[in-house]
């Protein structure tokens, strides 16, 4: 595992997954509102759901990047998931993602755990940039990125998505320099 945790925020702990984090995932996963912008809400069963999430929990020592569950540190409740991951279609490129449940929303976490993660990629992977998209109309996700100091560079023609879908990058001079101005 190239990624040490948990890793823990001002108010957030990013950590392995728990047998106790199934029910709020399931939930999170299959909530309309968290899927608009990501084909709906997933279709699955409680079953086949419950082995995905085993899978998730399985895989932590198999994998030098993983996806990682969000907890608010004072009660480690359960509140998404976030990843650094090789993406194939972007020529292997670090993606950083989350997805969080809507009781958590405009509390600032996706940012929170954004900034953590980003230090990982560039201070701890050495990676040389750091790349995410989102449907373009998921206007929260585009002010995110934009609070992570990531630019829109171009357009992605995803055929699942019924519109062109943005690809956003922060290059590794780009975090330096914030980073030295001490914006994160």
């Amino acid at each position: 595992m190239l990624i040490n945790v948990p890793i823990q925020t001002e108010r957030l702990v990013l950590r392995c997954w728990e047998d106790s984090d199934f029910n709020p995932l399931y939930r999170m996963h299959t909530d309309p509102d968290v899927m608009r912008y990501l084909g709906g809400p997933l279709a699955w069963s409680r079953e086949r759901a419950r082995e995905h999430h085993s899978r998730i929990m399985a895989s932590w020592d198999e994998r030098d990047y993983c996806d990682m569950a969000v907890a608010v540190r004072e009660t480690n409740s359960f509140i998404g998931w976030c990843s650094l991951q090789p993406q194939e279609d972007l020529d292997g490129e670090i993606k950083l993602s989350w997805r969080c449940v809507k009781e958590s929303w405009g509390k600032g976490y996706a940012t929170e755990a954004g900034k953590a993660l980003l230090a990982v990629a560039f201070r701890n992977l050495g990676v040389a940039r750091v790349v995410s998209r989102c449907h373009p109309d998921n206007i929260g996700m585009v002010r995110v990125f934009e609070k992570l100091g990531m630019k829109h560079v171009r357009d992605l023609d995803m055929p699942q998505y019924d519109a062109p879908i943005p690809l956003y990058v922060l290059e590794r001079t780009d975090y330096e320099r914030s980073q030295d101005k001490g914006d994160t």
